[in-house]
């Protein structure tokens, strides 16, 4: 019933929106370079009093829409969005961000990524879209993520009043705009992170992440996409990766951590021992006693009528066959018999594997490292210098995250 209700209600919000835009009015946020203006009905009243609003229309910010006009006219004279992102911050122009409501906020300044937004959008030509995308959840991640709906579909009004830049300079700016035939690797296989420490490193001065600025260093990630931030110092590839990982490694490596970890392994693996025992000890048992209620009710013992006495059979039936799939429990129990034993040579197979360096694992290894230290914050010292901290380090996490039998997600 839940479901069928919010089924009803965004087919309700999406035909009123659609009733909206076809009037030509304006159905999204508050896009940049445009002030919200309100159509309010003088025959009706709102709780306040006030004339009812009844839908939404824009009108040119006479602040914001010269720096749009700029922004197309940088661009297309060959300025980069990172270059315009950069003149923007050091003009001290408040970007689209800033006057949004937002309780925690990363930084105010502008970025490339949003001068790049700017430049592919078609409204700043006059033409109003409407139900071009939608949004969808991934099940398996249970991201919402943007899809391009057909355009015949589209709902897209012309008004010659909300024109910011020609058409002709739009044109240009989407040529240059255009996607290439990219030539890396991890952009062709789905994006797929190629460096160790990609997604872990954190500026402390602005919050952002530390990405890869060319093929040999790391750089803040604010700073590179816009100047938004002081941060200008940037890592070797190699140095920080060996800097972090070398102290790691040579700690999961210590006898005294080997044998805390052995011993660990062996407690977790006794554990698993008596409770496959116990299953196997307790399933012969049950299943007799299902046997014979099974006997006493196919032979008509049970005072059940007809539909009962199937269903009551069905479901014993099906207890039963549950029972039976997970008997092979002898096998896990020899599975983790063979390896107490074996416990130390069984962590220091994980670690090598984790310090092995192979790009095929670069995302295990990363997963291991998020487990075991967490994100690691870099902060700009005297001198040029930076400073690296994250917290203390989880060696248990190694196990947990690789696994050594059964699921990932356990010893």
């Amino acid at each position: 019933m839940n479901e069928m209700f919010l089924d009803d209600l965004r087919a309700k919000v999406h035909r009123g929106l659609e009733g909206q835009a076809l009037k030509g009015r304006w159905c999204g946020g508050r896009p940049y370079g445009y002030r919200l203006k309100a159509i309010t009905d003088p025959s009706r009243l709102d709780a306040y009093g006030n004339p009812a609003r009844i839908g939404t229309t824009l009108a040119l910010d006479p602040i914001q829409a010269p720096i749009v006009r700029e922004i197309f006219e940088r661009f297309v004279a060959g300025a980069s969005w990172a270059a315009i992102a950069r003149e923007l911050n050091a003009r001290g122009i408040a970007s689209p961000g800033s006057t949004w409501k937002r309780t925690t906020r990363r930084h105010s300044g502008w970025m490339g990524n949003g001068v790049r937004v700017i430049l592919l959008n078609p409204l700043y030509t006059g033409a109003m879209r409407w139900n071009a995308t939608r949004f969808e959840k991934d099940p398996d991640t249970g991201k919402t993520l943007r899809r391009k709906r057909p355009q015949s579909e589209w709902v897209v009004n012309h008004i010659e009043a909300l024109r910011i830049v020609s058409d002709e300079i739009f044109a240009s700016a989407q040529q240059r705009t255009r996607p290439v035939n990219p030539s890396d690797s991890r952009l062709r296989t789905g994006g797929k992170v190629k460096y160790l420490l990609s997604g872990l490193l954190k500026c402390e001065a602005c919050g952002a992440h530390y990405v890869m600025a060319d093929k040999y260093s790391y750089g803040c990630s604010s700073f590179l996409n816009g100047g938004a931030c002081s941060n200008t110092v940037r890592l070797n590839r190699v140095s920080i990766e060996g800097q972090i990982l070398d102290p790691i490694r040579d700690k999961l490596r210590d006898p005294a951590m080997v044998k805390r970890m052995a011993v660990e392994m062996e407690r977790d693996f006794a554990a698993q021992v008596d409770k496959v025992g116990a299953r196997a000890a307790a399933a012969p048992k049950e299943l007799q006693e299902l046997d014979a209620r099974l006997e006493r009710l196919r032979g008509g013992v049970a005072d059940l009528e007809p539909d009962e006495l199937a269903a009551a059979i069905a479901r014993i039936e099906a207890k039963r066959t549950e029972l039976k799939a997970a008997q092979p429990v002898e096998r896990e129990r020899t599975k983790v018999l063979a390896m107490l034993p074996k416990a130390a040579a069984a962590y220091l197979k994980q670690v090598d594997a984790f310090v092995a360096g192979d790009p095929r694992a670069t995302q295990k290894v990363r997963i291991m490292l998020k487990s075991m230290v967490g994100p690691i914050k870099l902060s700009p010292g005297e001198g040029g210098s930076l400073w690296a901290t994250y917290k203390q380090l989880d060696a248990a996490a190694l196990v947990r995250t690789a696994g050594t039998c059964g699921r990932g997600d356990r010893i």
